[in-house]
């Protein structure tokens, strides 16, 4: 897995949101939203085989 992490001007709880067998990482698109919009900053990455 990769992906580019850039710090931000404050820090903020992060979040790592697995999905589960047959999903992907957009699965938690919705709940997503909703995070970012209380100020709390997810990731979601697709793992895979790893369901």
């Amino acid at each position: 897995m990769q992906y580019l992490n850039m710090p931000d001007a404050a820090p903020a709880p992060t979040l790592i949101l697995v999905h589960g067998s047959w999903h992907d990482g957009r699965c938690w698109a919705a709940v997503q939203y909703h995070l970012a919009a209380a100020g709390v900053r997810s990731i979601a990455p697709t793992l895979p085989g790893h369901g």
